[in-house]
């Protein structure tokens, strides 16, 4: 039955449903400390680059549908959740050019911005472990690929005195990454949530399975005998006894570790606000 529901809908496995999104947090902050160097007399090119910074933290909520003619099309059972958090220092550069006399008190800014995200401490959350199929609390892994990216800035310097100045500028920077989840250890059963998100008539199978042979219910007419429901729902339901002979017949207490790596794009919008001395 379940063999026949695949067929129709185009499936050759079961597991993550395709089209989910990953959306990283709207907006992080924090403070640095910047050097940087006027390359003509009249003070009008300059280069600036942060040399120290507190780590960025970010999180990923998972956003998703179930697919047209999977079955009647919903949010997935883990839509809005967090599937991932992670850390990242953002090295940066800036060169550009003020306009104006450089003893003007308003300076227009325009330039380049130049930047190298460097991710570390990334974690994947238990409710991505749980749906992806994990057996153990912390069998799912994520981690993303440093990424590097240029983008226009705009901006104003105020002189405050004769060595004092306030900055504000704006930049956009796209970074394009990759973000790769590795699940050791993974079973599936009756109760994964994403079983709620494979829909139609390939959920109906595994349903009727688990009505008919013990999961949720017997009937002991197909099943044949009451012993073989019980032992079936002793051992977790019929899609999680399959799980389990599967992976006894690869030589594993489980169905494996599966990889899965998606491009990501990050555009990001940058806001530096600063107070410096000009030596």
């Amino acid at each position: 039955l379940l063999s026949t529901a695949m067929i129709n809908t185009g499936r050759t496995s079961l597991g993550t449903p395709p089209g989910l999104t990953g959306v990283a947090g709207k907006e992080a902050g924090t403070a640095g400390l910047s050097i940087g160097y006027f390359l003509d007399d009249e003070y009008k090119w300059a280069v600036e680059s942060y040399v120290l910074a507190a780590p960025l933290s970010t999180s990923v909520a998972i956003r998703g549908r179930t697919q047209p003619g999977v079955g009647a099309e919903r949010p997935i059972r883990i839509d809005g959740q967090t599937i991932a958090t992670s850390k990242l220092l953002p090295p940066t550069v800036m060169v550009g050019r003020y306009w104006g006399d450089k003893d003007a008190m308003i300076r227009p800014y325009t330039g380049a911005i130049g930047m190298y995200a460097i991710f570390f401490d990334s974690k994947a959350s238990e409710a991505l472990n749980s749906y992806v199929g994990g057996t153990n609390p912390g069998d799912t892994r994520v981690s993303f690929k440093n990424a590097a990216g240029l983008g226009p800035m705009l901006g104003a310097r105020i002189n405050l005195g004769d060595t004092w100045h306030a900055s504000l500028n704006v930049g956009h920077v796209k970074l394009k990454t990759k973000a790769r989840i590795t699940t050791q250890n993974s079973l599936m059963t009756m109760n994964a949530k994403v079983v709620d998100d494979l829909g139609g008539a390939v959920q109906d199978a595994i349903l009727t399975g688990e009505k008919t042979y013990g999961g949720i219910g017997c009937n002991t007419d197909a099943a044949g005998t009451q012993a073989i429901c019980d032992f079936i729902k002793a051992n977790g339901g019929l899609t999680a006894l399959v799980s389990k002979l599967v992976a006894g017949d690869r030589g594993s207490n489980s169905l494996g570790t599966y990889v899965r790596e998606t491009d990501a794009i990050l555009n990001n919008t940058i806001f530096m606000l600063s107070v410096g001395r000009s030596f």
